[in-house]
């Protein structure tokens, strides 16, 4: 392809997606069109996202469900976006995939920008930024060995930044005062660390 059809791709491209920007801020003026878009959003985009990351692990669909639990005939299914997967499915499925899954409610606006994206991106014949694949936990390079720091090196951390984790105080540092709001928190929080703190 010469660069002058590139930038004819381009162009047009941008055309479709202002196009289709035009017609999702029509339709979703409609509570119901909104109700339909962000739940077919959800489908297309869980089943399209099981398929990517099975496929990035070279797994068919048998071997997903021998790591999920469940059978070969449930993969397919959640592979079509006709099906709906319930929370606890998913999360047999980031299991599966040793990955974490986000459940978060997001603004309309953020959908239909993550849709432009994609779309953008098909349109140009680029695979999504994020395609490069999940990663599962052994292979991510954030959990990896730290890189090795000679001790003459090293420089100790300043005292002013570890006594707030200690829970010490200083005139400096005074002692952080949480509101009513914050006490389930707090407590909470806590809890978990093994002791209580007055609120």
């Amino acid at each position: 392809m010469t660069t002058y059809s590139k930038v004819i791709e381009t162009i047009k491209s941008i055309d479709v997606l202002g196009k289709r920007k035009q017609q999702l801020l029509e339709e979703l003026k409609d509570k119901e069109s909104r109700d339909a878009y962000m739940s077919s959003g959800i489908d297309v985009g869980v089943a399209f996202q099981i398929r990517a990351l099975r496929e990035q692990r070279e797994w068919n669909q048998t071997q997903l469900a021998e790591e999920a639990g469940m059978h070969q005939e449930r993969i397919s299914s959640l592979e079509n976006p006709s099906h709906s997967p319930t929370l606890s499915t998913l999360k047999k499925l980031a299991s599966a995939f040793d990955v974490a899954l986000i459940v978060r409610f997001i603004p309309i606006s953020e959908l239909v920008k993550y849709e432009l994206d994609l779309s953008s991106e098909y349109h140009l014949m680029k695979l999504p930024s994020n395609s490069a694949g999940v990663l599962s936990y052994n292979k991510d390079p954030y959990f990896g060995e730290p890189p090795r720091v000679h001790t003459k090196d090293r420089k100790a951390p300043d005292s002013a930044a570890i006594l707030p984790i200690l829970g010490q105080t200083t005139k400096e540092n005074p002692p952080m005062r949480l509101g009513k709001q914050d006490e389930p928190y707090s407590m909470a929080a806590s809890e978990t660390l093994g002791r209580r703190t007055a609120p």
